[in-house]
């Protein structure tokens, strides 16, 4: 993680600690001052919340988009030693590659839904036992 977004992380996490707090302050004071309106948060505590939902996800993708570091750590992986600066990619997994081998499995794609027992018809798998068990 860089430097860069671990600041933003940490003041993301402040600000949205200190809007909280904040709000729980009104709140109390809302209610020790018996008011019969309910009156919403104050624009500044919302104003600091939603800056601190913009720069933890800004830190996020700052960490996950803009690293210039390396991902992975080759030489554990794969023995070899490698330069540090090399970024590594993961190669692509191809759907029809996967279905084709289950297909070879006699798997289909739905049966993991179809086999759930809340959607399982009991009455109707008793019927086909019991003529299974009667053809045997």
């Amino acid at each position: 993680m860089s430097l860069k977004s671990t600041i933003l992380y940490v003041l993301g996490i402040f600000f949205m600690l200190h809007s909280a707090y904040s709000a729980f302050s009104f709140n109390q004071y809302l209610k020790a001052s018996l008011s019969l309106n309910k009156p919403t948060l104050p624009n500044d505590i919302k104003f600091e919340l939603i800056l601190s939902a913009i720069l933890i996800v800004y830190a996020t993708f700052e960490n996950v988009l803009f690293n210039t570091g390396n991902v992975y750590n080759y030489e554990i992986v794969t023995g070899e030693k490698k330069p540090v600066t090399k970024k590594l990619k993961l190669n692509s997994i191809y759907m029809n590659q996967i279905t084709a081998e289950d297909e070879k499995l006699g798997k289909c794609v739905f049966d993991e839904l179809e086999n759930r027992s809340c959607y399982m018809d009991v009455a109707e798998r008793r019927a086909e036992f019991e003529k299974w068990f009667n053809n045997q």
